[in-house]
């Protein structure tokens, strides 16, 4: 398990917002948060991820709640998300499970969309790292966040999507 985040930066959401060019989600190295790496998503991810963030439980499960609780009535867990790659301005992740069966574990990754890894990865208290050159790549200095370049936009209420959980 070591050797696939050798490396990979371990991360934290650190919040979901909306900037000029819309939703994003903003990775926080643990090594260095001087430094933010913001995946742009859709509404429907932002709104997805920020329900878990906060802890609300929906009457109904979500889909990613739907996918965590099938993996562990399966004997699964979602162990980590790492994001693999950034590629004509598209990211790709990976989401690694162990499974058990019969006392047996084996690991497994899976494709992913980073949206699809990160509001999982909130659910099941997973892992969340950045290879080192999408990182160097991608992120950029805290300071542009807050000047012309992203010009984000802090809140504490959710994400609008005009619809209710």
């Amino acid at each position: 398990m070591a050797s696939e985040v050798e490396d990979a930066v371990r991360c934290e959401i650190e919040n979901v917002v909306m900037s000029t060019q819309g939703p994003v989600v903003l990775l926080v190295p643990e090594s260095d948060p001087s430094v933010v790496l913001p995946i742009f998503i859709d509404h429907s991810q932002a709104f997805n991820i920020q329900t878990a963030l906060k802890g609300h439980v929906p009457p109904r499960p979500m889909t990613h709640d739907l996918m965590n609780h099938l993996l562990q009535e399966l004997g699964g867990v979602a162990e980590k998300v790492i994001v693999e790659e950034l590629t004509q301005a598209t990211f790709f992740a990976t989401l690694w499970v162990r499974l058990e069966d019969e006392g047996e574990q084996e690991e497994r990754s899976f494709d992913t969309r980073p949206s699809d890894g990160l509001a999982l990865a909130v659910r099941a208290h997973a892992q969340i790292y950045v290879r080192d050159h999408v990182l160097d790549e991608a992120g950029i200095p805290r300071s542009e966040i807050e000047g012309e370049a992203m010009h984000v936009e802090e809140t504490d209420e959710d994400i609008d999507l005009g619809v209710e959980p």
